[in-house]
């Protein structure tokens, strides 16, 4: 069951004293699940998988894209990141059940339109309101350095110690003003 669904949106205006040219927005679907296993050992996660992994990927990338403004067509320099937060009776391999799979990461990569790039993640255990730093990459290359990036989320009554919180991240390209790895890897 799906508790609570949050989009977060980052934009930078100014960056070192100095404007930032066209926009430099990032955005966070997320979602708050119920996490059945909390509070013991299971051997076989794949019902975790079967519930949440494309539903949530079909879920949170279209929110993602929304919040961002701007159709994936026009965003050839497009970056994607995903993650979990695992509540504290929960296993960090619970939230990494859903994450890492190709019912997620696939279904992200074919909304995103990134082939066969490495979608950088984060997985950790934390109390409520825990932030979740979330690695984003280029999703056509990863190596690009000019697009290692990260935005950070929290959600103050979420995940509960029970609870699971999933989300995906994306951007429109690089880092405000790169200076280093814009053109080599």
């Amino acid at each position: 069951m799906i508790r609570k669904v949050f989009t977060f949106v980052e934009e930078t205006l100014i960056e070192g004293g100095q404007n930032v040219e066209g926009p430099c927005r990032a955005a966070v679907g997320a979602a708050i699940i119920d996490n059945p296993f909390a509070g013991g050992f299971t051997e076989d996660l794949t019902p975790l998988r079967a519930q949440y992994s494309k539903a949530l990927a079909e879920l949170l990338v279209p929110r993602a894209l929304n919040a961002i403004g701007f159709g994936l067509d026009s965003i050839e320099t497009a970056c994607f990141g995903k993650a979990a937060l695992v509540g504290l009776n929960g296993e960090i391999e619970h939230g990494s059940a859903i994450i890492h799979n190709m019912d997620f990461g696939g279904t992200v990569r074919d909304l995103l339109g990134g082939g066969d790039a490495m979608i950088p993640s984060v997985e950790k255990r934390g109390p409520a309101g825990s932030s979740l730093d979330i690695p984003l990459k280029n999703r056509h290359d990863a190596a690009l350095a000019a697009f290692h990036q990260t935005v950070q989320i929290y959600v103050p009554d979420g995940p509960g110690a029970d609870e699971i919180l999933i989300a995906a991240g994306i951007s429109l390209g690089p880092r405000p003003h790169p200076r280093i790895g814009v053109k080599e890897k």
